[in-house]
């Protein structure tokens, strides 16, 4: 049903319309992403109470992500369980913490929440920092990220307990915001939207505090609501008084935390006119200006529906990971990046590979650093790069891909391309395991195709990608493993890099005591979504606690990748690392 939804050409069209990003990524995201939450409730010093969402609870050795979500938002909320389910798959800890009202249960007192509102947040931090002595990231979306902004910007001593931030869809100037989302559509789709979940709420705690609050059937558009309902819980003179005291646009300036923040030039919700200057930000923030995404949207054009709801995380946990240690600095990376950069297999398999984008690949395997040990490339490309090499003189290995991507079951097919990669001079060859064959049950096809590929490499690599992110279960993770290495695998490989889900640390660890269980010579490279020096760092510390550190060499460790590269020599020549972006 939704490839039809997809090949249909009008609704092709609407792709690029603000309104569509912003609503079609809800139904996305219910139809393929499910979470369990597990729920830790909170007080406040005002006898209230919030409600934490979390998912890895249970892990206190890796990073924490917290989210605070847009108005009447909550961790159903897609942009939530999007960012929540991607940290779930990377091993992150992370957290939706409802504002007051939202996770399903009116809150004990009168005061619901704001656009400004701060000390909920950081209560939150500080609850949450108690308990997690690693690295601590926030973002916030919407009107979350409009009171995370300020409560950055105020300079709040639990602002130092963050590592980074950030902010996606801010109304950074309210006056101006709610003042668009009065007028013309949003009048007619949004706001109605809003105060069905609002005006409620306004009833209950009418009925609940009814000498301390007063019902106004009259509203009918946010600055309404604002005027009528927020200063009466929160004692402002009126809605401008609100606007003026709680627009993040006035706090951006005094940020001090690394922060990225995120917009869309098609936002329905958001008009470019509230968006800030350059003078308006302090250096610690980064701007991102996107063309589309909507609001809060930001689904990525792949015709792979999953991968493309992760895009935004993504970009969210690239950025976070150049802040992991200690707000990125660059001494405590300088050894992991020149280890790193003896363990790349610098990559390029795009469908618009052309010999001169290869050989421009060639062209950055050798820096004033030292060199790569391997390129990965489609094999028609192989006698080009190999030229390239000798005539250099440089002692690169040329890697190749068969049974890509697909890691079908067709036996014939996958040894024909062995071979062919071994007749053009591929040094090493990553084939693809028949992992979907594994997934019905055949463990015969996959033994087999291994076997006989190795029969063909000789004294070549033969390194096996068995598409863990597509396996996902830990048990069939292991079994592909166990049979890649009892067939002759001079590697086991984690990703093709062309699915959702590439390369995790729990997929990594399931490999590496495979390797160390069957005890036989077999590498492990992890492949696929791996951009930073800071995160190949995690991989490599978990290697060495399971191998050994003197196991990590070219030999038997290598990264798939291509634009950890730029990061890698960011750090090395005393640049802060960076985001590729490429990501955006």
């Amino acid at each position: 049903m939704l490839k039809k939804i997809l090949a249909n050409q009008k609704l092709q069209s609407l792709s690029n319309n603000g309104h569509w990003q912003t609503i079609w990524p809800r139904y996305l995201t219910n139809r393929l992403l499910n979470l369990d939450y597990q729920r830790q409730r909170i007080y406040t010093p005002d006898g209230d109470f919030i409600d934490l969402d979390w998912v890895n609870s249970g892990i206190i050795d890796k990073p924490t992500v917290i989210l605070f979500h847009g108005m009447e938002g909550n961790s159903q909320s897609h942009y939530a369980k999007r960012i929540m389910h991607y940290l779930q798959t990377i091993g992150w800890r992370g957290c939706v913490a409802h504002a007051r009202g939202c996770s399903g249960e009116l809150n004990l007192t009168l005061s619901s929440y704001h656009a400004g509102l701060t000390s909920d947040i950081q209560l939150v931090i500080e609850t949450v920092k108690k308990v997690n002595l690693k690295q601590l990231f926030i973002v916030g979306i919407s009107l979350g990220g409009n009171a995370m902004l300020k409560f950055l910007g105020e300079q709040n001593p639990a602002s130092t307990m963050v590592n980074a931030a950030c902010a996606i869809s801010v109304p950074f100037n309210l006056d101006l915001t709610s003042k668009h989302m009065n007028n013309g559509l949003n009048q007619r789709l949004y706001v109605p939207y809003f105060m069905n979940s609002l005006l409620p709420k306004m009833k209950q705690y009418a009925e609940k505090f009814p000498q301390n609050f007063s019902l106004h059937p009259e509203v009918k558009t946010m600055d309404e609501f604002n005027e009528l309902y927020i200063t009466q819980m929160y004692n402002f003179k009126n809605a401008m008084e609100y606007y003026t005291q709680s627009s993040s646009i006035n706090f951006l300036k005094n940020i001090t935390v690394p922060t990225l923040l995120i917009q869309s030039v098609n936002d329905p919700m958001i008009p470019i006119s509230s968006w800030p200057t350059a003078e308006q930000l302090s250096p610690a923030i980064k701007f991102v200006k996107l063309n589309s995404g909507g609001h809060a949207g930001f689904v990525s054009n792949n015709r792979n529906l999953k991968k493309a709801l992760l895009k935004l995380p993504q970009i969210v946990i690239q950025y976070y990971r150049n802040y992991s240690n200690l707000r990125g600095n660059i001494m405590s990376l300088k050894s992991v990046a020149q280890q790193t950069l003896g363990l790349i297999d610098l990559t390029t398999l795009n469908d618009n590979d052309t010999n001169e984008v290869v050989i421009e690949l060639c062209k950055k395997t050798t820096t004033e650093f030292g060199s790569v040990p391997a390129i990965c490339i489609f094999r028609q490309f192989i006698p080009a790069a190999k030229e390239y090499f000798e005539q250099n003189k440089l002692n690169v290995k040329i890697a190749t891909v068969t049974n890509f991507p697909h890691g079908g079951a067709d036996l014939a097919l996958a040894l024909k391309e062995t071979q062919e990669a071994i007749d053009l001079g591929a040094d090493e060859v990553d084939i693809v395991f028949p992992y979907r064959a594994l997934m019905n049950g055949d463990t015969a096809i996959g033994a087999e195709m291994i076997k006989k590929a190795k029969q063909i490499c000789g004294n070549k690599t033969l390194k096996v990608i068995i598409e863990s992110g597509v396996l996902n279960d830990p048990k069939l993770i292991e079994l592909a493993s166990d049979i890649s290495i009892a067939n002759g695998a001079d590697f086991i490989k984690t990703s093709t890099g062309k699915v959702a889900v590439n390369a995790t640390l729990e997929a990594t660890e399931i490999m590496l005591n495979s390797i160390k269980k069957n005890n036989k010579p077999c590498g492990f490279k992890a492949a696929g979504g791996i951009r930073s020096v800071a995160e190949a760092k995690e991989y490599l510390e978990l290697t060495a606690r399971i191998m050994g550190k003197d196991w990590i060499n070219a030999n038997n460790f290598r990264f798939g990748a291509s634009s950890i590269l730029t990061d890698v020599l960011n750090i090395l020549n005393d640049r802060e690392s960076v985001i590729n972006n490429n990501l955006y």
